[in-house]
C-alpha cells in the first residue's frame, strides 16, 4: 500500500511539473461550464463605462449560476466569464477577440463597449462563426457590414436621435452645437442628426470634436459660445461627459445643455455634484424603477459597494439572452445553430423588449433622463410603439 502510494506521489509531481494536475473525481462527477467571452474596456477613458456594463455581466452570472446554469439538452452548465480588458483599443479588441474563439474556445462573445472596436471585433467573429451580442455599441453602420453572426443589444443612434428631436421642442432649444467624440459612434451622429435636425425646424450653428480622455474643454466650449446656440447637443460617454460640463457650466452658465444616451445622469450627479448637474438632460436606456430592477440594485451594491447604472442593465439583459438562446439551440459546439438560435430568440430585458432582424438589429426606442432637484427623474416622450415603428423606418432606409 505504502509503494503503491509513494507512486501516485512521484507520478502526481510529474504531472504537476508538466504543468497538468491530477484530479481523483471522475468527469461526469465535475460540474459542467459554459465558457462565455467578454470584452469590455476596464482601463482606459472609458474604464467607469465599461466596469458598470462588466459588472451587470458577472452579477447575471450569479443569478443564473444560482438556478443551476444553462440548461443544454438536459443537462445544467454554470456559466464561466472569460474577460478581457480591451481599453476601447480596437487593435486589442481585435486580438482579444480572436484570442477567446481560438484559445478559450467560447461559443459566444459579448462585446465590446466602444463601436470603434466593435467594428473590427465582428468581421474577425464572421471569420471564425462566433456568435457576438453588443450590449452597448450603437455606431449605425454595424448592422450594414454583412455580418451574419453579430447582432446589437445595443441601442441604435437612431433611437437616440427620434426621441432628441422630442427633447429638443420640449426644451424651446431651436439653435444647436453639436460636439461629439471623435470616433465611429460619434461620428454616427455627426452623419445622422445634421439631417433630422434640419427636417425637424431646428438650426446646427456648428460641429465641434473632442477626443477621448480629454480634459480641456474651454477652447471648444469658448467657441460653441460665440455661435450663440440655445443649447449644446452633446455625443459623449460619462467620463469625458463630466468634465465638459463642469468646464461649461463656467463658460456657459445656465445654457441648456442635452446628451445623446451616451452618458448616464445617475452617475454624472455622482460626478460633478448637484449644482452642476442641475438642468441637465439626456436620451437614456435607463429604465424606470421596478421590483425586480430594485432587486438586482441591491445585489449589485452587495457585490459590487457601489450603484448599477444604464449600462449595467444592458451588460445583464445582454448575458440573459444569451443564455436563453444558448438552452434553445440544445447546442455549445454548433456555431451555426447557436446563430439561428441567436437570431430567433426573444427576451424581456430591463433595457426593453429585444428581438431581431435579419441583420442582427433591434429597435428600442429611449426614454429622458434629467437632473431635477438634485435628484434623476425619468420620462417618456411620445408613443413607444409609434417611436419603435419610425426607429425601424430610419434604420431601413439608411
Amino acid at each position: 500500500m505504502k509503494k503503491w502510494a509513494l507512486s501516485f506521489g512521484v507520478v502526481a509531481l510529474f504531472v504537476m511539473l508538466l504543468g497538468g494536475s491530477i484530479n481523483p473525481f471522475p468527469a461526469e462527477a465535475q460540474s459542467k461550464q459554459v465558457k462565455i467571452g467578454v470584452l469590455m474596456p476596464l482601463t482606459g477613458p472609458l474604464t467607469l463605462s465599461g466596469t458598470l456594463t462588466c459588472n451587470g455581466i458577472k452579477l447575471a452570472a450569479d443569478e443564473i449560476n444560482a438556478k443551476g446554469g444553462v440548461n443544454i439538452r438536459g443537462e445544467k452548465h454554470t456559466v464561466d466569464l472569460v474577460i478581457y480588458d480591451t481599453k476601447c483599443v480596437p487593435k486589442d479588441s481585435a486580438t482579444a477577440t480572436e484570442r477567446l474563439i481560438i484559445r478559450d474556445k467560447v461559443p459566444l462573445i459579448l462585446g465590446d463597449f466602444c463601436s470603434s472596436c466593435c467594428f473590427v471585433d465582428a468581421p474577425v467573429a464572421d471569420k471564425h462563426k462566433t456568435v457576438f451580442i453588443t450590449p452597448v455599441c450603437a455606431a449605425g453602420g454595424l448592422t450594414k457590414q454583412g455580418f451574419k453572426y453579430f447582432f446589437r443589444m445595443g441601442v441604435h443612434n437612431f433611437s437616440g436621435v427620434i426621441t432628441m428631436m422630442e427633447l429638443l421642442r420640449q426644451e424651446g432649444i431651436k439653435k444647436v452645437v453639436l460636439i461629439a467624440i471623435n470616433d465611429a459612434w460619434g461620428r454616427s451622429y455627426t452623419d445622422l442628426y445634421p439631417p433630422a435636425l434640419k427636417e425637424a425646424g431646428f438650426e446646427l450653428v456648428g460641429v465641434e470634436y473632442f477626443e477621448h480622455g480629454q480634459k480641456d474643454y474651454y477652447t471648444l466650449l469658448t467657441k460653441a459660445k460665440g455661435m450663440n446656440p440655445d443649447g449644446l447637443l452633446v455625443c459623449a460617454e460619462m467620463e469625458d461627459f463630466a468634465p465638459m460640463v463642469i468646464q461649461a457650466r463656467e463658460i456657459m452658465p445656465g445654457k441648456k445643455i442635452v446628451e445623446t444616451g451616451g452618458s448616464d445622469l445617475s452617475q454624472i450627479l455622482k460626478l460633478v455634484g448637484p449644482q452642476k448637474a442641475e438642468g441637465l438632460k439626456s436620451v437614456s436606456r435607463m429604465p424606470p424603477p421596478t421590483p425586480e430592477i430594485e432587486t438586482f440594485n441591491e445585489a449589485y451594491r452587495k457585490k459590487f459597494g457601489s450603484e448599477a447604472g444604464s449600462f449595467s442593465y444592458s451588460g445583464r439583459d445582454s448575458l440573459y439572452l444569451a443564455a436563453k438562446a444558448l438552452e434553445k439551440a440544445g447546442t455549445l459546439t454548433d456555431p451555426e445553430a447557436i446563430r439561428a438560435a441567436v437570431s430567433n430568440t426573444e427576451l424581456n430585458g430591463f433595457i426593453g423588449h429585444y428581438y431581431f432582424d435579419a441583420k442582427g438589429e433591434n429597435y428600442i426606442p429611449l426614454g429622458i433622463h434629467q437632473v431635477e432637484g438634485g435628484k434623476i427623474k425619468y420620462s417618456w416622450i411620445g408613443d413607444r410603439g409609434k417611436m419603435e415603428a419610425a426607429i425601424k423606418k430610419l434604420i431601413d432606409k439608411k
